[in-house]
């Protein structure tokens, strides 16, 4: 065994007992406990079922005098072929019954176990701070959300098969106790030594699986990039190219996965050799130098032949556990640093603030990364209230940064963000700021409903008369009319069957929808041409004095229309123009 699978075996068991843990504390104790005595049941029955076929056979092969047969009669019971037969037929239902009922409650048990876990990382994240999460890749997250969440499942799955098995293994050793104890120990004893030989292969097992976490994140990444690239790929005819770099992240994953599969299959060809070799020696040991019956015998080799694939899979599942283990640890990694990331939640008991004087900026400096360079600098700027404010500059000069410390969404490294005049911090006023604002992203979000559950998904059910009211100030409700049932009209995903300046004129009215009293636009004229973009501009001009407008713009169009017009440099202010 290797330096790495040494030192990660300690690693591994107490991961596999935090696995533990977590399962029992997410599905509760009663519910695994519960399983676990399905689990008994099963056993119980499978036993007295195996134990059932010893006087039968006994029958069969005419013995009038035996152990089993002796034990009947002393409690007054005088067997016969039907007799023994009906027993072991009602004990096989009894036992099919309880079997169904097992597998049932392992399936929701599982089931419910990967649920609960999928909903504590996607709770996390979502409440985890906006700093947190724009510094995540997205592929990593959903390299979380699917691939190591179907591993879990898988996993799971393999822990649960593997109690079930032990149940059956433990009737197995039950009726060869039973019935032939000596050889019982003969045999189950040099089993689990072989077992115990094979335990180095889980460390390795264990390996593999961290090795898998890194193959399908890599691949995620491609994936992601793959489509990314695509317009541009086929733009310089690079097609050839890039589906082979795609298929060069596939190859290298197929390779790790055909080295677990070989992994395991190794491990089982050895535990068969092993058990084959040892179960025939036995039987060639009992037949030849012990006085063992025909019946006896026939019982032996088909309790064995139960428990020796049962003891086979519990290695194997065992090493599937181990395999999975680097996803577990990953996924509690996720949950552990969004929840220490976590915002105190918003509960909205408490009215929005209201914007009446000015939105100002007192000394901000706000950092992404402790030590890094400010993205913004000892930012000092008041926006009065009502007016429109555009924010101009190069990529990386800060713009966004300025924009969501508007929203609240960034606490400032040191100075203060104020709401007329009072400090906007402490988790109470962020939550009340968030409730007044309003944001238009340039990738506008849309989800595949109608038209109206998109329009009011931020402020909640609203009068026709409003949403239309909103269609209008965003210059949308000319194609909103045209559309089969208006605003029943039900989008494809991602808005799909509408242009992008449709889409982001019903982002603009879903936003002045919410009546804020800060409006953050992000270029969301950038996709429009220009008969509507003048529209769209003249609406928003109509809600000066009324709401606080900042907007992300480059275009002349939308500077033009501006009461102030602020260009920022590395973080700082370098021009500020009142128009």
């Amino acid at each position: 065994m290797s330096t790495e699978t040494q030192a990660a075996a300690p690693e591994s068991a107490a991961t596999l007992r935090s696995y533990a843990s977590d399962l029992i504390q997410r599905v509760s104790l009663s519910r695994v406990a519960g399983a676990v005595a399905v689990i008994l049941l099963c056993t119980l029955f499978e036993s007295v079922g195996l134990l059932a076929l010893v006087p039968l056979l006994q029958l069969l092969n005419g013995q009038g005098s035996s152990p089993a047969l002796n034990w009947l009669l002393g409690y007054g019971i005088k067997p016969d072929l039907g007799s023994v037969l009906t027993l072991f037929v009602l004990l096989m239902l009894v036992r099919s019954w309880l079997a169904r009922r097992r597998d049932l409650q392992l399936l929701a048990l599982r089931l419910d176990y990967v649920d609960a876990l999928r909903h504590s990382l996607e709770a996390a994240l979502a409440a985890a701070s906006w700093r947190f999460l724009v510094r995540l890749r997205h592929a990593e997250v959903m390299h979380v959300l699917y691939d190591q969440l179907m591993r879990i499942n898988q996993g799971t799955y393999q822990l649960l098969q593997l109690l079930s098995g032990w149940g059956l293994g433990l009737a197995s050793v039950i009726v060869a106790a039973t019935v032939a104890p000596p050889w019982m120990w003969a045999l189950v004893i040099p089993v689990g030594l072989l077992g115990w030989a094979l335990r180095k292969r889980l460390g390795a097992a264990g390996e593999m699986g961290a090795r898998l976490n890194k193959g399908q994140l890599a691949l995620m990444e491609s994936s992601k990039d793959f489509l990314s690239g695509l317009k541009l790929v086929k733009a310089h005819a690079m097609e050839a190219r890039h589906v082979a770099d795609l298929q060069r992240r596939t190859g290298l994953l197929r390779d790790e996965l055909m080295g677990f599969a070989a992994h395991q299959s190794s491990t089982r060809g050895w535990f068969e050799l092993g058990s084959a070799v040892l179960l025939a020696g036995l039987l060639y040991a009992a037949a030849r130098w012990a006085d063992t019956g025909l019946a006896d015998l026939l019982l032996i080799v088909l309790v064995f032949s139960r428990l020796l694939p049962v003891l086979r899979d519990s290695q194997l599942q065992l090493q599937q556990l181990a395999h999975m283990m680097p996803a577990f640890a990953s996924t509690q990694g996720w949950i552990a640093r969004s929840q220490a990331a976590a915002e105190a939640p918003s509960t909205g008991q408490h009215p929005r603030l209201v914007l009446r004087q000015s939105l100002h900026f007192e000394s901000v400096t706000f950092r992404y990364l402790e030590g890094s360079t400010p993205a913004v600098s000892d930012l000092n700027l008041d926006l009065k209230a009502g007016t429109t404010t555009v924010l101009v500059g190069t990529s990386g000069s800060g713009k966004t940064t300025l924009a969501d410390l508007a929203l609240g969404l960034l606490a400032p490294s040191a100075g203060q963000v104020k709401i007329d005049g009072r400090a906007l911090g402490g988790d109470a006023a962020l939550g009340r700021w968030r409730h007044a604002v309003a944001y238009v992203a340039q990738d506008t979000y849309l989800m595949p409903v109608s038209i109206r559950d998109n329009l009011c998904w931020l402020s909640g059910k609203r009068p026709d008369e409003e949403i239309w009211q909103a269609l209008v100030q965003a210059a949308a409700q000319e194609f909103v009319v045209a559309l089969p049932g208006a605003l029943d009209h039900k989008l494809g995903e991602r808005g799909e069957g509408l242009s992008g300046g449709q889409r982001q004129r019903l982002a603009l009215a879903r936003a002045l929808l919410c009546k804020p009293e800060l409006l953050v636009l992000d270029e969301v004229t950038s996709q429009l041409d220009p008969d509507s973009e003048a529209r769209v501009l003249a609406a928003l001009a109509g809600l000066r004095g009324r709401m606080t407008v900042l907007s992300i713009a480059h275009r002349p169009a939308a500077m033009a229309q501006a009461d102030r017009v602020i260009t920022l440099e590395a973080g700082r202010v370098i021009g500020d123009t009142a128009r």
